[in-house]
């Protein structure tokens, strides 16, 4: 990518190429699979997988035990899967580490 520089050179900031009065800046800008991985995203994605994972696995083994209607398990499996976007947005916008 490159950035026009229009109006006086600016020293100090930036590296000018070529000469006159204007000159071209190179910007580079990251690919978003690069920036996914620097905010560690996927690492938030699996882990809130295999968390889910296990959660939806605990809660079909014990709620019959407890005569919890199909529809709690349904509602609880819903959630989980709702909540995977979420978690991924808010490790985008918040930059989490596990």
């Amino acid at each position: 990518m490159f950035a026009l520089c229009f109006g006086r050179r600016r020293y100090g900031s930036r590296q000018e190429l070529g000469s006159g009065d204007c000159g071209i800046h190179i910007v580079n800008k990251p690919s978003f699979f690069a920036e996914l991985q620097r905010r560690h995203v996927y690492k938030v994605g699996a882990m809130y997988a295999v968390a889910g994972w296990l959660l939806v696995q605990v809660v079909t083994q014990v709620l019959p035990v407890f005569d919890v209607p199909a529809l709690g398990q349904r509602l609880i499996v819903l959630a989980v899967i709702a909540g995977f976007p979420v978690a991924l947005v808010i490790a985008w916008i918040f930059d989490l580490t596990p």
